[in-house]
């Protein structure tokens, strides 16, 4: 009988030490399917709130007023003729005024396809409060509309708070495709350049101003990441809605930080997953051993 009770000890032994793995990396199973899911149910969140800004930014701005689009050349020219150290042509036009006394909405949105960045709210600043819920334009510069002599800048944080913000237009190529759906009109820029500053230098100011008679649109963000201290600027032309919709958009954030993040969640829980139906197949292999095992010690003492 000891002897017996001795093999049946033995044989617990392994089983409780499977079983504790087993419950470990269940829990570590379960932990690695909520950081899969939790930044998609979180960017499902932004995405309804990108959705209620444009509906009020629609419900401000559409459909595109004549009286608007004029003010806003005004505000351009002066602007430009601040650059140029020239008397302002114009009356001064504040952005108050041109959003019909709503100078706190958003002034539109802009996507960047090739980096997965779809509706962006755009508002009038570069404030931390303003940059803390979006993207601001730098006062300084026009306000994004069409014609000439308009230079836009368009700023935004690397991220705040898990939320990712212009931290990826770092991947931006050349010829790449971005938009800006403002004031009721959808504008289209292709990138042409990059180039980073040094915002402490005297003439960094200068980086922003118009340039001859181009309509461009500038998108700026702090780097490298963890240190901010340079800002990296990537430059686009205004093209047609036309030509836009002709460009082929290649994905340029396949290895960024957020996607070989979530691609290394795949690959964790798809390896536990294997480990879990591997354990469990296992065990009740050993399971059944080890009854077939009982029933012909037990069979042996009886005859015996």
């Amino acid at each position: 009988m000891s002897k017996k009770k001795a093999n049946n000890d033995q044989q617990q032994q392994p089983r409780q030490r499977h079983g504790w793995l087993k419950w470990f990396f269940g829990t570590m199973l379960i932990l690695g399917a909520i950081l899969f899911f939790a930044p998609m149910i979180y960017e499902h969140q932004q995405d309804n709130q990108r959705i209620r800004l444009a509906e009020n930014y629609r419900k401000h701005l559409y459909p595109a007023d004549a009286k608007r689009d004029e003010l806003i050349r005004q505000y351009n020219a002066n602007a430009y003729a601040t650059q140029q150290r020239r008397p302002h042509p114009y009356r001064p036009v504040t952005i108050k005024e041109i959003m019909d006394g709503h100078p706190k909405a958003a002034i539109g949105n802009v996507s960047i396809p090739s980096i997965h960045l779809k509706g962006m709210p755009v508002y009038y600043g570069d404030s931390d409060r303003i940059l803390a819920k979006g993207t601001g334009v730098m006062p300084f510069t026009s306000l994004p509309s069409k014609g000439h002599y308009v230079t836009s800048s368009v700023t935004g944080h690397t991220g705040m708070a898990n939320r990712i913000f212009f931290d990826n237009i770092r991947y931006m190529k050349k010829a790449d495709v971005f938009y800006l759906d403002v004031f009721a009109h959808r504008l289209a820029y292709k990138v042409y350049r990059k180039q980073v500053i040094d915002p402490q230098r005297a003439d960094a100011v200068s980086h922003f101003y118009v340039k001859s008679k181009q309509n461009r649109a500038i998108l700026m963000t702090c780097t490298p990441i963890g240190i901010n201290d340079h800002r990296l600027l990537v430059y686009g032309r205004r093209i047609s809605l036309k030509e836009a919709r002709r460009t082929h958009t290649i994905p340029r954030d396949t290895f960024s930080p957020m996607n070989l993040w979530r691609d290394a969640i795949i690959l964790l829980l798809i390896l536990l997953l294997l480990w879990w139906i591997y354990r469990w197949y296992q065990d009740h292999k050993d399971k059944g051993q080890d009854e077939e095992t009982t029933d012909n010690n037990e069979n042996t003492n009886e005859t015996n």
